[in-house]
């Protein structure tokens, strides 16, 4: 039997609010739905997850633990993800408003630092005397830049993250990166409030702190 159009139209809509509504469908235990309605809330003590992809995400949930350090170019939920996990975090970031409210949602060991994004020398400054970190997450200004900056404070099993990594502005950074000794895991998936998917890459070599 052949549907018409209007029931084949009617069908598909059941199945799209069933996948927003069903406890069971990926985009209800996922986060993704409810992310929709929260996407402008700032960090929440004990509730933040990364906005990374969602892949990547769960692979930190998995994998992040209480002996590692952890530096970021941007702070925001994941800040508040790895202070709870992590044994040591430092975040840069740019935006002085962002940063208080990112402040309010951490505890004082939290390592904030302001830092000045007018150009990718000026923002790089921040690292200066920071030392070496098991990982360091790019998610800020000038990530082009902070890519290979990064890689030159990892710990010997040190792994870098760049989020965003599907744009192609950054992907000649990532490529030097892999041809310097490291290779790329290039997680795509849904992120919270998204209308499609992205990209979060890890890059790594042997021995590494998240065991890739």
């Amino acid at each position: 039997m052949r549907l018409g159009h209007t029931t084949v139209g009617l069908l598909t809509l059941m199945r799209l609010l069933r996948m927003a509504f069903d406890e069971r469908s990926y985009l209800v235990s996922s986060g993704y739905v409810a992310s929709l309605a929260k996407r402008a809330e700032p960090p929440a003590e004990g509730t933040s997850l990364p906005w990374y992809s969602y892949p990547a995400r769960d692979l930190l949930v998995e994998r992040i633990h209480d002996s590692m350090s952890v530096l970021e170019f941007g702070a925001g939920r994941s800040t508040v993800f790895y202070a709870r996990r992590a044994r040591s975090v430092t975040a840069l970031e740019h935006d002085a408003d962002w940063l208080r409210r990112v402040a309010a949602a951490v505890p004082e060991s939290v390592r904030l630092v302001q830092c000045d994004a007018t150009s990718s020398e000026s923002y790089l400054a921040a690292l200066s005397g920071l030392g070496q970190f098991d990982l360091i997450c790019v998610d800020g200004r000038h990530r082009s830049a902070c890519v290979p900056a990064g890689a030159r404070h990892l710990t010997a099993g040190g792994v870098l993250l760049l989020d965003d990594s599907q744009r192609e502005r950054y992907r000649a950074s990532a490529t030097e990166l892999v041809r310097s000794g490291f290779r790329e895991l290039q997680l795509e998936g849904l992120r919270d409030g998204s209308s499609g998917p992205s990209s979060t890459s890890f890059f790594y070599r042997d021995d590494n702190c998240l065991r890739l």
